[in-house]
């Protein structure tokens, strides 16, 4: 009885700590199944963000100005999966 209420305990507390990063219901899933390795995984989880480009804190993926540095991030947003568009494939060889 007493190992059931500390994996549920677990599971509440890596929920309250996943659900500040976005991903509770998932993180309340990995402590009730791991324990208290699955608090670890809620805790290092980087969850539903992405890094400021200028600063390198965390923040929304959706967030437009960082909430660290106050500078604008839609204009370093990766578009098509790298920042950089121009992979010289068009290039004619001479």
């Amino acid at each position: 009885m007493g190992f059931a209420l500390i994996w549920m305990l677990c599971g509440v507390v890596a929920y309250m700590i996943g659900s500040k990063k976005g991903e509770g219901i998932c993180a309340f899933f990995a402590g009730l199944l791991f324990g208290p390795i699955g608090i670890l995984i809620a805790l290092l989880g980087k969850g539903n963000r992405k890094g400021c480009s200028y600063c390198k804190e965390l923040m929304h993926k959706e967030a437009i100005v960082c909430p660290h540095c106050q500078r604008s991030v839609a204009d370093t947003q990766v578009v098509g999966g790298s920042k950089n568009t121009n992979t010289g494939r068009n290039r004619v060889a001479p």
